[in-house]
């Protein structure tokens, strides 16, 4: 007789536990994945209270915003002791309010039903990378597992594109060649119009100061044209 009490017992205790598991999942299953925005504003929330209870030592809101199973594994007292570090090290996290958190990995529902983001936010001089995990509760996603870790950012390289740079010198070549060619017709004329010198034949060389005689061309306009010719000097008679 009392055997069978206790089978009985046993059974409907499982069918409990059995009708528990199976309200909790339904719950798990109501909570769909966040917006971009609500994930943003999720990871920043529970980043801001860690850093508060890294400046203060007390973690008291961690807690408070955390889901049951994570506040029963973590008094204040151990949440203290395990991030003695980044509160010895007097790291603040603030400034991460002025920036978006990045994602390296799709954020994902795993079979658990746990919420998983893992990112960074890129400020300077050094980056905030996270890990969270968060399960429902209450209709609510609630932290269940927290890792934050800063590491020096990487310089932005401010060369320019290598693309770029071969366009720009193939436009200053293109330009170097036409002013070229618009400079040499120029030195041609010029130097057919004064012709050659007296100081050698076949060389383009002009006489510095040439003596230039009018001729007048009656079949053309009545514009006057000036030639070249050699410099003589004044022949002097000897004195007697």
């Amino acid at each position: 007789m009392l055997k069978s009490r206790l089978l009985l017992l046993m059974i409907a205790l499982q069918m409990l536990f059995a009708g528990m598991a199976d309200s909790q999942l339904r719950t798990m299953s109501k909570l769909q994945m966040p917006s971009n925005k609500a994930l943003a504003i999720m990871i920043t929330n529970t980043l801001i209270a860690y850093n508060q209870g890294n400046l203060t030592g007390d973690y008291s809101v961690l807690r408070e915003l955390s889901s049951p199973n994570f506040r029963d594994a973590n008094s204040s007292a151990r949440l203290a002791d395990v991030f003695r570090k980044m509160r010895m090290d007097a790291i603040d996290i603030s400034p991460i309010v002025l920036f978006r958190p990045k994602l390296v990995r799709r954020p994902k529902i795993d079979q658990r039903g746990n919420l998983i983001l893992e990112g960074f936010y890129d400020t300077r001089p050094k980056r905030v990378n996270f890990f969270l995990v968060f399960r429902p509760a209450r209709n609510v996603w609630r932290l269940f597992a927290i890792q934050v870790s800063t590491n020096l950012a990487k310089k932005v390289s401010m060369a320019p594109n290598a693309a770029v740079s071969r366009r720009r010198n193939k436009l200053q070549q293109r330009k170097t060649v036409q002013q070229q060619s618009t400079d040499k017709p120029n030195e041609t004329r010029a130097i057919s119009k004064l012709g050659p010198s007296n100081s050698g034949a076949g060389k383009n060389t002009v006489d510095p100061k040439p003596s230039l005689l009018p001729v007048r061309n009656s079949r053309t306009s009545k514009k006057r044209t000036y030639l070249p010719t050699p410099s003589r000097r004044p022949k002097i008679k000897g004195l007697l």
